[in-house]
């Protein structure tokens, strides 16, 4: 039998440790003998220790097919030879011959359905996660907008009246990082905004021009009235150019 039967039959059921030797051990062929027929004094030593050897195990041995020192060394010299060729077939045959279980690593890469099933809740329920907290976001965003357009003073009136105005202004300063809260938003978008600016520069002017004619009315009635103190005018219901004409027309004379 040759080598390469090894591997092909290896097979701890059918293959004995005798068949194992014969297949990996060449066939026997002849010995020339030597030229003195006297034996060799180590050759003779070793043959004796080899028996010695074979003797302690010769009962364990017979119940394996192995009936001499000679078939045991051949058996051990064609495990060798075999676990050199072929170690990973050889080391597999003698762990079964032997009812050994050798680690081995698993090429199944497939997982476990209950696994799957985990790892979905998990990233499912992460997802429910993210939408609660951007829901609870959004509520407290929408909040806090409320509180702040219809917040008002002591005494009933809106602190923020044109909030409906520049509420689009308000946002994109406070998502740009220009401000970082509603009340320096709101005071910014005032400006931005064309009609609100348009309204603050009118009254503005308006105050400005109510104080003028304040302050001309004074003078004239201090210089020109001997009882003085006539009755303050009310130019919260006038236009600007109302207030001007009226001004200039009290300065005139």
């Amino acid at each position: 039998m040759k080598d390469e039967a090894l591997t092909e039959t290896l097979d701890p059921e059918t293959l004995t440790s005798a068949e194992l030797s014969a297949a990996v051990v060449p066939e026997e062929q002849p010995v020339s003998q030597p030229q003195t027929e006297e034996p060799n004094n180590r050759e003779e030593a070793a043959r004796h220790w080899v028996d010695e050897m074979f003797s302690r195990e010769q009962e364990r041995l017979k119940r394996q097919g192995i009936l001499t020192a000679k078939q045991w060394v051949e058996l051990l010299a064609g495990i060798d030879k075999s676990l050199t060729e072929r170690p990973i077939e050889t080391l597999t045959f003698l762990s079964q011959a032997y009812g050994i279980s050798l680690p081995v690593k698993s090429q199944d890469q497939t997982v476990r359905p209950e696994i799957i099933q985990c790892l979905r809740n998990l990233e499912q329920n992460q997802k429910n996660l993210w939408q609660a907290l951007a829901a609870a976001s959004q509520q407290t965003k929408q909040l806090t907008i409320s509180n702040f357009a219809n917040a008002k003073d002591d005494e009933g009136h809106l602190l923020h009246p044109h909030f409906n105005q520049v509420k689009e202004e308000m946002f994109a300063l406070i998502e740009s990082g220009v401000v970082a809260d509603y009340e320096s938003a709101y005071e910014k978008a005032l400006w931005l905004n064309q009609q609100t600016r348009e309204e603050l520069l009118e009254k503005q002017e308006t105050d400005k021009l109510q104080t003028l004619a304040e302050e001309a009315d004074k003078a004239k009635s201090a210089g020109f009235s001997p009882k003085g103190g006539q009755e303050k005018e009310d130019f919260s219901q006038m236009t600007t150019r109302e207030i001007l004409e009226h001004t200039f027309k009290k300065l005139e004379g």
